[in-house]
């Protein structure tokens, strides 16, 4: 209400997309150039740790509706489904080239990504990470955006252009 900043908190280089739990206990945040997930204690504001191994160039992460799973966007083109009990991936799905914001459907069972570097776009189907479609954007798309009440995705690229896809 004030806007005045109550803690700053490192994360290491490019900390990127943040997610946190349904109980508002834990921020996870995607460090472009820190090996993976930072967490981040919200009643403390200390950090407390890192999930590794979710691959390289961390961008965007989205947690689960129910708070069990985390969805992470990595350079490398795919997306890591991290299982928040265990910190385990345990599954990925591979997307376009360089993979940057993605978006869940309001009931969690689709995944959209947006992958820069090949102008696509993907629906990922959450329960087994099946990319069950795949669209062509344009140039450079970089952000995406889920409407629940109309069932759109939203999608933004470089040129200046937003593009909207109904949803099934």
């Amino acid at each position: 209400a004030t806007a005045e900043e109550i803690r700053r908190v490192p994360m290491g280089q490019y900390p990127r997309g943040i997610a946190v739990d349904p109980a508002s206990r834990t921020a996870y945040v995607a460090v472009i150039r820190g090996g993976g997930l930072a967490k981040l204690d919200l009643r403390t504001l200390e950090r407390k740790g890192t999930i590794t191994g979710v691959g390289v160039g961390p961008r965007d992460v989205l947690m689960a509706p129910d708070g069990r799973f985390l969805y992470v966007t990595v350079g490398e083109g795919n997306v890591a489904k991290v299982d928040r009990r265990t910190e385990r991936i345990v599954a990925r799905a591979r997307t376009g080239n360089e993979p940057r914001s993605a978006a869940l459907a309001a009931d969690g069972r689709s995944l959209y990504v947006v992958n820069w570097a090949s102008g696509t776009a993907n629906k990922i189907r959450t329960r087994d990470m099946k990319v069950i479609q795949t669209v062509e954007t344009g140039f450079h798309p970089i952000g995406v955006t889920y409407d629940a009440a109309t069932r759109r995705v939203w999608i933004s690229t470089y040129p200046g252009t937003i593009q909207v896809y109904q949803d099934e």
